[in-house]
């Protein structure tokens, strides 16, 4: 029912999981999910966008496919103050910190091991921030899991070991998401997202406005979405929005597959992708082409440190558990007998 099997390269080790839907490439660097394919019935479909050789990921600046840790999003300004104590973090544009930074979780070695059950065989990561070297406060160990079950999902959670007083918590998965179409315009997503949270200019200021765009009735494409984005001058669609507090779930479909995603997290941040890649898909070769992916992000609200001081939900402190899922499921389009 699951395999596995090891590639040790120069730079990494290529980690391959497959169960009978789905076939996952990991790399420890960065616990990046390289390839990520539906295999069943004698289909094989890519999922996510992809570089064309690995020079692509040691040059990496997009977080493809990327584990982020300590904290996705933005952190604007950034600096942060804990028990009277200010901490400057590392700068990825003039007073941002973007992804913790070009020296965090993505661009490392993480160790691993892996486990297999009858039911389910997982990838188990950590990586250890080292302050000194990272610019993020805190000697703290991170720790994911990717799983296969007998169903046709992935599923991440993460995870934290304190060691120090406090730490910075809000890993996420930075997969870029394109059911091997030319683009993701004909795409649709469909979610219970009921507001968008809007960063204004440089000040740390959180304004909600209600978000009906995405209301499943609505079953709004990413041609429409975008459009709205654009034509309300509210620019490029970069946004963190909301979850229904009782469906923390979002879809994403085209013609060929439907991927329904669940998460613990409050929130999703939403991003395309227009150029960048140097080899998207298997199907696709122009990386001039526009709107290549999406991302979603499951995560706590963007710049959450900054809005909320010492109530923010990335704020964890020693003796505090937190323990996040984000679940990736699978359809084609024309298979009903798998029930979410």
């Amino acid at each position: 029912m699951f395999s596995y099997y090891i590639n040790k390269h120069p730079f990494w080790d290529e980690i391959v999981i497959q169960n009978q839907y789905l076939e996952v490439v990991i790399l420890s660097k960065g616990g990046t999910i390289k390839s990520l394919k539906y295999i069943y019935g004698g289909n094989v479909v890519p999922l996510i966008l992809t570089y064309a050789d690995d020079q692509g990921y040691i040059n990496d600046n997009r977080y493809c496919g990327a584990y982020i840790a300590p904290v996705a999003g933005r952190i604007k300004p950034n600096s942060i103050s804990f028990d009277g104590e200010s901490f400057s973090l590392p700068e990825e544009s003039p007073g941002e910190c973007l992804h913790s930074g070009s020296r965090a979780s993505h661009s490392k070695q993480l160790k691993y091991k892996l486990k297999i059950t009858k039911s389910s065989i997982s990838v188990y990561m950590w990586y250890e921030n080292l302050p000194a070297d990272t610019g993020i406060p805190g000697n703290n160990v991170y720790y994911l899991v990717y799983r296969l079950s007998n169903e046709p999902s992935l599923r991440f959670e993460t995870w934290i070991k304190l060691k120090d007083d406090f730490a910075l918590f809000n890993p996420t998965s930075h997969m870029y998401f394109n059911f091997s179409d030319a683009n993701i315009l004909n795409h649709q997503i469909l979610s219970s997202i009921t507001h968008v949270a809007k960063q204004i200019h440089s000040t740390s200021t959180l304004e909600r406005e209600e978000f009906l765009l995405f209301n499943e009735a609505n079953k709004a494409s990413l041609n429409d979405i975008l459009s709205y984005f654009s034509y309300s001058g509210k620019g490029d669609l970069d946004h963190t929005f909301f979850f229904d507090a009782n469906d923390r779930k979002i879809r994403l479909t085209n013609q060929k597959m439907e991927m329904i995603v669940r998460t613990s997290y409050p929130c999703v941040r939403i991003y395309c992708a227009s150029n960048g890649f140097s080899f998207p898909l298997e199907n696709i070769t122009d990386s001039s082409k526009k709107h290549l992916g999406v991302t979603l992000e499951c995560q706590y609200l963007d710049n959450d440190i900054q809005l909320r001081g010492i109530e923010s939900q990335m704020l964890v402190r020693k003796g505090e558990n937190r323990h996040e899922f984000i679940e990736y499921i699978f359809l084609p389009r024309n298979l009903s007998s798998f029930s979410v």
